[in-house]
C-alpha cells in the first residue's frame, strides 16, 4: 500500500471517521495494464503511466530508468467499485489526483459516474487538461464546475 493511503487511513482512525472508504489502486480504462509509478521518496514521475511503457518490450524511455520505480497492474473505475462491494448509491464523493489520466480515469468509471453522478473532486495542472477533463464528464452528464483552489475542481451534475 502507498504511503499517501497510509496516512489517509491513519487520519481517518485517528478521527474516528467511519463514512469513507480508502482504496488504493491503479485505475485506468485498459484492464490489466502494467503501469511503472515512483516508489515513495522518490521523484515525481508525472506522465510515466502509460500504457506505451512497456518493461518487457524494453522500451521504457531512458530518463526514467534513474527512477526507483515497481510496476503494478491496473483496474477500471467500475471494475474497482464492483470488487470493493461498494453500492454505487452510497457514494458521496469520487476524488481523482491522477497525474493527467483524469480523462482516462473517468472513462473507465462509465457505468458508476452514468448511474449515479457523484461529485468528482479532480486536479487538472494545465487548461488543456482542465478542457479534456471536462469533455468528457460533459459526455457523462456533469454540467456544473467549481474551482476550489489553484488547481483543484469538483465537478456536479445539476438538474
Amino acid at each position: 500500500m502507498s504511503f499517501l493511503a497510509e496516512a489517509m487511513k491513519h487520519t481517518k482512525n485517528r478521527n474516528k471517521i467511519n463514512n469513507i472508504i480508502i482504496i488504493c489502486a491503479a485505475v485506468s480504462s485498459k484492464k490489466q495494464m502494467k503501469m511503472l509509478i515512483p516508489k515513495f521518496g522518490t521523484s515525481s514521475m508525472s506522465g510515466l503511466a502509460s500504457d506505451s511503457i512497456n518493461p518487457k518490450a524494453g522500451n521504457i524511455p531512458k530518463s526514467s530508468l534513474s527512477y526507483n520505480c515497481i510496476q503494478v497492474n491496473t483496474i477500471t473505475l467500475d471494475s474497482l467499485i464492483e470488487k470493493s462491494k461498494i453500492d454505487q448509491n452510497d457514494i458521496a464523493l469520487i476524488k481523482i489526483d491522477v497525474e493527467r489520466m483524469e480523462a482516462d480515469v473517468l472513462m473507465s468509471g462509465k457505468s458508476t459516474l452514468l448511474k449515479g453522478h457523484p461529485p468528482i473532486l479532480f486536479e487538472a495542472n494545465s487548461l488543456e487538461l482542465l478542457f479534456e477533463t471536462k469533455k468528457v464528464l460533459d459526455e457523462l452528464g456533469y454540467n456544473h464546475y467549481e474551482k476550489i483552489s489553484e488547481r483543484d475542481y469538483i465537478a456536479k451534475k445539476k438538474s
